[in-house]
């Protein structure tokens, strides 16, 4: 999986953090779900991710792109989990792309999820129950303490607000998470109230970014004047 990384690209872990460079996402997977099994191995469970109603916006010197789609994760097991079997959605808002020695690469992996979630296929979605008033926080994920993060979530303020392994208090389906953009409205320029155009480790560790390392960052919506800060840049 590293490979499809681009060698000083970052990737997020969810309710984890980012990961900085492709021995680092190599190693965050490897802690958290174990070696690579044998090509013939049987599955007892799968968890698909699929990526759909994608944006994307290419650089002027056709180098480098950031990429929005939507995450629809159907899950299924040999036998009935409740919890897992069932089907899922989540955002990648913030991926960009990267030109690497003539093989396109992801440079920033960002999961924002879950915007839905069903605890069983005969249940749906609308058989999701909202958790009690006051209740702690789920969890965030164990390579918290196996192999902690180079920038964890609750690093990050109010970008990771509501999101699990956050900031602020977690919000669960049937609750409603706020949805970040990577660029303006494409025919006013509008900007939106949650706007974030560089990756997201970017504004904590700037030199994740791709203009640091001689990319460009894609335009972000019409040519229509300055573009005010974003409204993270204001905690």
């Amino acid at each position: 999986m590293a490979g499809v990384i681009a060698v000083e690209g970052n990737k997020s872990s969810p309710f984890a953090g980012y990961y900085l460079g492709r021995d680092r996402i190599l190693g965050a997977a490897t802690a958290f779900y174990g070696g690579s099994p044998p090509a013939d191995a049987l599955r007892a469970r799968i968890s698909f991710h699929w990526r759909t109603q994608p944006v994307v916006l290419v650089s002027e010197d056709g180098r480098s792109a950031t990429l929005r789609t939507r995450l629809f994760q159907p899950r299924t097991a040999a036998t009935v989990t409740p919890g897992f079997t069932g089907f899922f959605s989540g955002m990648y808002p913030n991926d960009q792309v990267v030109l690497e020695d003539g093989i396109w690469r992801l440079w920033s992996v960002t999961i924002d999820e879950s915007y839905f979630a069903s605890p069983t296929w005969a249940g749906g979605w609308a058989s999701a129950v909202a958790r009690p008033e006051g209740a702690p926080n789920p969890p965030g994920s164990r390579l918290l303490t196996l192999f902690p993060p180079d920038v964890p979530l609750t690093a990050l303020g109010r970008r990771e607000e509501g999101f699990r392994g956050g900031t602020g208090t977690t919000i669960e389906w049937p609750g409603i998470l706020p949805m970040w953009f990577h660029y303006r409205n494409p025919v006013s320029g509008r900007v939106p109230e949650r706007y974030w155009p560089d990756c997201v480790p970017c504004e904590l560790r700037p030199e994740t970014s791709m203009t640091a390392h001689g990319y460009q960052l894609p335009p972000s919506g019409p040519p229509s004047g300055p573009v005010p800060d974003h409204p993270a840049r204001r905690d």
